[in-house]
């Protein structure tokens, strides 16, 4: 994977150890435990992934996920250290909780960290909030009325950079990415690191996840995984086609060969990455005991 240096874990979630609730870190040692019952879904980022070119067939519906607390600590928020968690996401109708970070969302022990939060509102739209938790005080950035919970997949990003001045670091939350919400932390409020475990935890409803990375720099929208690209709308069925999706235009320069060509490896590989999700869910139901569909 052509994944930056600074770039110290990567979950893609198409290689999790089927039976064992584990997904692995591309790059790194930092696998990921399901906690709570998951099961495959259908990839949410784009096949490959823009900046990495990763290929990408399967995604993870999930409700609680957290790396190991033996060794734990490479994801805590430092006065000296920036970071960009990102990744994509589609919350269900009532998804609500964290979507990442280091700090359970009720903290009753008082620890200090981070968290990517989310919440519904209404009309398919809800709340965001990137948290810096001191155990006694939460400052945060706040995204009023996104468009999250529209059904569609998001890819969203959490940017940490502890430079913004000599006494402050920002905060920012990217929706697609455009910065959607920002604020300043007095660097005095950070306090010691003291290993906290990286965790995703919602309730409501489960949370599909997809190509999840964690990075020490404060990337910009160009150095996401997204490369900054917009991701393309989907096909609609039209009426009166017989609810066939609208052929998508040649590119420039291309000929009607070249055309054909291309479409007919596009629908290859969706249909190969069909026919892996459904392997994933056949295996998932074998374990389960449920057998598998015909």
């Amino acid at each position: 994977i052509m994944a930056p240096p600074s770039s110290i874990a990567y979950w893609g979630f198409d290689k999790s150890k089927l039976g064992k609730g584990v997904f692995g870190d591309y790059i790194g040692t930092r696998p990921l435990g399901s906690y709570a019952r998951w099961k495959p879904a259908k990839p949410l980022a784009p096949d490959p992934v823009p900046m990495t070119t990763k290929r990408n067939v399967v995604a993870a519906q999930v409700s609680h996920l957290a790396e190991s607390k033996e060794g734990a600590g490479s994801f805590e928020m430092k006065g000296d250290t920036p970071f960009t968690y990102e990744g994509w996401f589609k919350p269900g109708r009532l998804t609500a909780g964290t979507l990442g970070g280091t700090v359970p969302t009720t903290n009753d022990k008082g620890e200090a960290g981070w968290r990517l939060a989310l919440s519904p509102g209404k009309s398919g739209k809800g709340f965001l909030a990137f948290i810096y938790d001191t155990g006694s005080e939460k400052m945060q950035a706040v995204a009023e009325n996104v468009p999250i919970y529209d059904g569609l997949p998001h890819h969203l990003a959490a940017v940490w950079n502890p430079r913004s001045s000599e006494t402050h670091g920002s905060m920012g939350i990217f929706l697609d990415n455009k910065l959607v919400a920002s604020a300043l932390l007095p660097l005095e409020k950070l306090r010691p690191a003291s290993g906290q475990h990286f965790r995703i935890a919602v309730g409501g409803s489960a949370v599909v996840v997809d190509e999840l990375r964690f990075t020490t720099g404060s990337l910009r929208p160009s150095e996401f995984l997204t490369k900054g690209e917009a991701r393309p709308a989907p096909e609609l069925p039209i009426a009166g086609n017989n609810e066939r999706r609208i052929a998508p235009a040649s590119r420039p320069g291309e000929t009607p060969f070249q055309r054909a060509a291309r479409e007919l490896q596009e629908r290859k590989a969706e249909q190969a990455a069909e026919r892996e999700r459904k392997r994933a869910e056949d295996d998932r139901r074998r374990r389960e005991g449920f057998g598998v569909r015909d």
